[in-house]
């Protein structure tokens, strides 16, 4: 079990275990040891602290001869985008936690490819940084040497190459959630979108606060205000994106990844689509309708990831809209979904309210347990009792997901089906249940 690496990289609260100095540091001669690196390129998605971070990650790359070169503030797809392409870097660090608040930070570290790690890598590498805890004396933290550079516009290029600029002008809003996307806003203008911006102005301690991407209602109340054909709501480093329709209704990444299965099943695409264990029981029968296998993985897009090149799938990803566009980028990319399905109702002379109606998503009912510790379920009660129950009320007619959050310290708990005001009250009632039991046993 991964004691550092959760989903999607490292994260924690800046300076506070495990983003302390000495794993930082001890993770740059990690990297060196595990990955064959001489030059990495490295980013980050606008936080405070993210300046510390670097001159310590710095220091121990340096300690173990590796350069340095760093890009500043762009997405974690457009940093996989560059490595990817740019052949004078062996790997990519993106210093950034996603979505998670501001306090929060975070380190991905990218192969060669531009992809993440396995766990396989991440294991290895954990190993290694506990072992230079045990041997070595706290590091002496000198100022590694980092050269400035600039590399967006290799990623804006692959973003021209891919979409053409549209033939009648279409009102958009977008939320930055005051990330990185803020940074490569001219792609919109460059292809010819009328765009109001909110949530688009960094200052270190604003990003993901209250907007983007967890927030939709809000862009969708500019988008009603604005009378927009869209809106946009991005996460901090702009992997993921969730949309309005011109209504202000919301398209969570469920039914962003069925319009675009639908659109790839019209001109003859018959291999998979990738889901997870939290993906909508409506998008896996509408895309079975389509006469297309659905797949689910656990919680993370690298597991999306695996699963799309182990099957030959085009398409895959989350219902937070994390998603994978395989003939388009090797990680979830929120520019280019967004893109992509603007792309779709344009040469379909349709608004997104259009091809939104063709899905109707059954409802979860969802609670989250903040957790000092992360108990193993198996030794916990309630969760055991909850399965054995659910099955005894409601047999096949419920689906239920317990898993612990690997970004947040949080246990999630997911169910939905077909008698749903039953299914709400058994939730809630047996979540707290459970968030009593970890109490007691975390004392």
């Amino acid at each position: 079990m991964k004691r550092l690496f959760g989903t999607d990289g490292i994260r924690g609260i800046t300076g506070q275990y495990p983003l302390t100095e000495e794993i930082i540091f001890y993770l740059g001669k990690a990297i060196s040891e595990t990955l064959n690196i001489k030059k990495v390129l490295v980013a980050d998605d606008s936080r405070k602290g993210s300046d510390w971070i670097l001159k310590i990650l710095a220091a121990g790359l340096n300690h173990s001869d590796i350069e340095i070169d760093y890009t500043g503030v762009i997405t974690t797809p457009a940093l996989s985008k560059i490595v990817s392409l740019d052949r004078e870097y062996q790997g990519g660090i993106m210093i950034s936690a996603s979505h998670n608040p501001p306090e929060f930070n975070g380190i991905k570290i990218l192969n060669s490819n531009g992809m993440k790690l396995s766990d396989e890598l991440e294991i290895e590498m954990e190993k290694r940084i506990f072992e230079f805890l045990k041997k070595c004396k706290r590091p002496d933290i000198s100022e590694g040497k980092i050269v400035r550079v600039e590399k967006k516009d290799e990623y804006i290029d692959f973003i021209k190459s891919k979409f053409e600029k549209i033939k009648d002008t279409k009102r958009l809003v977008i939320d930055c959630s005051n990330g990185a996307t803020s940074f490569l806003i001219e792609i919109f203008y460059n292809l010819g979108y009328d765009v109001k911006l909110v949530n688009c102005n960094p200052n270190g301690e604003n990003i993901n606060k209250n907007c983007g991407s967890l927030f939709p209602e809000k862009v969708a109340e500019e988008v009603r205000r604005e009378k927009a054909f869209a809106g946009i709501a991005f996460d901090g480093d702009g992997d993921r994106v969730i949309m309005t329709d011109e209504s202000g209704d919301i398209l969570n990444g469920d039914i962003l990844i069925y319009i675009l299965s639908e659109y790839y099943a019209k001109r003859g695409y018959n291999a998979p689509v990738i889901g997870t264990i939290m993906s909508n029981l409506s998008l896996e029968r509408k895309v079975k309708e389509l006469g297309l296998d659905f797949y689910r993985t656990p919680v993370g897009d690298r597991y999306v990831w695996e699963k799309m090149v182990e099957t030959g799938s085009l398409i895959g990803g989350e219902t937070s809209g994390h998603i994978i566009l395989r003939d388009y980028q090797i990680t979830g990319d929120g520019i280019v979904t967004a893109l992509k399905i603007l792309e779709i109702a344009e040469g379909q002379n349709m608004k997104l309210s259009e091809l939104k109606k063709k899905i109707v998503l059954s409802n979860q009912h969802f609670v989250n347990i903040e957790v000092s510790k992360k108990i193993p379920l198996e030794n916990l009660k309630y969760v055991n009792e909850m399965k054995a129950s659910a099955k005894e009320k409601f047999g096949n007619n419920i689906r239920i997901v317990i898993r612990y959050s690997g970004t947040e310290p949080l246990l999630r708990i997911m169910a939905e089906g077909e008698n749903d005001k039953k299914i709400e009250i058994f939730i809630k009632e047996y979540g707290d249940k459970i968030k009593n039991e970890i109490k007691e046993v975390s004392q």
